[in-house]
């Protein structure tokens, strides 16, 4: 089988991916993660050179269905929902840049803006600092990345090089993310990996980092790098027992 027909069971009632197999139920959900796991398996068909042009509509459908005034949401608005955390918005933004949908990206960088980075998602418009996820420098980074990526818009390049101190304080935390860390300690590495996919796209300083980054994984997990993460973080597990696992390409 190939990685559509492998990745069949792990939809929800949503549409929306999730970490194990499951039997969808129409309009409920399979994880809280859902637009994380959805972005990780639209980058892992790009990667496996098996990603059409329907397949990024399906992505950009799938994941603006989560976002209801300018926010992202775990589930399709209009369902019940908790405060939203950075995961998702990690995984949407490196999945964004891999398909090259800029829209949702600056649709999120301006409810960034609009809310004054409070991404409140259940009461858009409040302000607590719970909800303001920014104050992870790495997140506001990756939404300027994936909503100005072009290496030859000029437009493009001046915002990146206006917010070039950004860049490299996230090329700092990408180089040091998850030192010392147990093995078993996946979900951070998961979404480490999530940044750096994003950021080494547009910064030299994030290519670089993301080297340094890789070379310390293998000393923990070897030379099968994010393959051996996922064989931990997805069920079920071991090494190429769960598709997540045995199509992870780095």
């Amino acid at each position: 089988m190939g990685i559509r027909e492998d990745f069949s069971n792990f939809i929800d009632g949503n549409g929306l991916n999730t970490p194990a197999s499951c039997v969808p139920i129409q309009g409920q959900k399979g994880s809280d993660n859902g637009p994380l796991f959805t972005s990780i398996y639209y980058i892992l068909l790009n990667k496996n050179g098996q990603l059409t042009e329907q397949d990024k509509l399906y992505y950009a459908d799938k994941i603006n269905q989560c976002i209801g005034s300018d926010l992202l949401n775990r589930v399709p608005v209009g369902q019940n929902d908790g405060l939203e955390g950075p995961d998702d918005l990690y995984g949407v933004l490196s999945g964004c840049i891999e398909l090259g949908n800029t829209e949702i990206p600056r649709k999120l960088l301006w409810g960034c803006i609009k809310y004054k980075g409070s991404l409140y998602n259940t009461d858009p418009g409040k302000w607590q600092w719970q909800a303001v996820l920014i104050r992870q420098l790495g997140l506001l980074t990756a939404m300027i990345s994936a909503a100005f990526p072009s290496l030859t818009n000029p437009l493009h390049y001046l915002v990146r090089l206006f917010c070039h101190p950004l860049f490299v304080f996230s090329a700092v935390v990408i180089a040091f993310s998850n030192m010392f860390e147990n093995t078993s300690d996946t979900d951070t590495r998961q979404l480490t990996w999530t940044l750096q996919n994003n950021l080494k796209k547009t910064s030299l300083w994030c290519w670089l980092a993301s080297k340094i980054w890789f070379w310390r994984l293998k000393k923990y997990y070897g030379s099968d790098l994010m393959k051996a993460v996922a064989a931990i973080y997805y069920s079920p597990n071991g090494l190429n027992q769960n598709p997540y696992s045995k199509y992870w390409l780095d």
